[in-house]
């Protein structure tokens, strides 16, 4: 859980306030023990906040290769996609992600209904790929759950948003600005390509409120 984090330091807190003087120093050596260790379980596969300059990624390579899972809803109500496009920088001295969603897709409707939206990354391409091409290649139209038919778990944050227990790292943005693409003015190659078959893009602009990293 996210907050086990800090959970563990209140422990480790609490160990500390609990030492009494003229305690032998063999007990208070065995209480800072257990609580190192409770600290250092809390940590291992648990969610830590992290300041967005402090994250460090391959951008291109992280969307292009690596895929990356679009979260949206609430626990009454989520849904999860796979993306591969995606942009991570600033706009208007705001650090930002923007993400792009087909209205082909059920999680267009998800995302014009909701305020916040999470990306979620994973730790192994390899270990997580089927499960990223099943959330790609289904919809919640024929599949209310597609995390559990893909064998990931939903967790959420602080502010009642998704993400996935399974990854290493959540990015929780804010929405600040959509807006569909203007078939008029996308190239006329991308059109052929993209957009003969398909419903044209919403870009979707996140504010990045939180991120969270194992």
């Amino acid at each position: 859980m996210i907050c086990a984090t800090i959970v563990a330091l209140t422990f480790l807190a609490s160990c500390g306030k609990s030492r009494h003087n003229g305690e032998a120093d063999g007990e208070a050596a065995d209480s800072t023990a257990v609580a190192s260790a409770v600290a250092e379980e809390a940590t291992e596969d648990t969610w830590t906040k992290i300041d967005p300059m402090e994250l460090e990624m391959m951008p291109v390579k992280s969307f292009a290769e690596d895929w990356k899972a679009l979260c949206v809803g609430t626990a009454k109500n989520m849904n999860a996609m796979t993306i591969s496009w995606g942009t991570i920088g600033q706009l208007w001295n705001k650090n930002v992600v923007i993400v792009y969603v087909s209205s082909d897709r059920f999680t267009k409707k998800m995302m014009d209904e909701n305020k916040y939206f999470t990306v979620v990354g994973f730790p192994d391409k390899k270990e997580y790929r089927d499960a990223m091409v099943y959330l790609g290649s289904h919809s919640k139209k024929e599949v209310s759950d597609k995390l559990v038919e893909a064998h990931l778990t939903a967790e959420f944050t602080e502010l009642g948003n998704p993400i996935i227990a399974e990854g290493n790292l959540a990015i929780e943005c804010k929405k600040i600005y959509e807006a569909p693409f203007d078939l008029d003015k996308v190239p006329s190659d991308v059109r052929e390509k993209f957009y003969s078959a398909i419903g044209v893009h919403t870009m979707y602009i996140g504010e990045i409120v939180n991120i969270w990293k194992k």
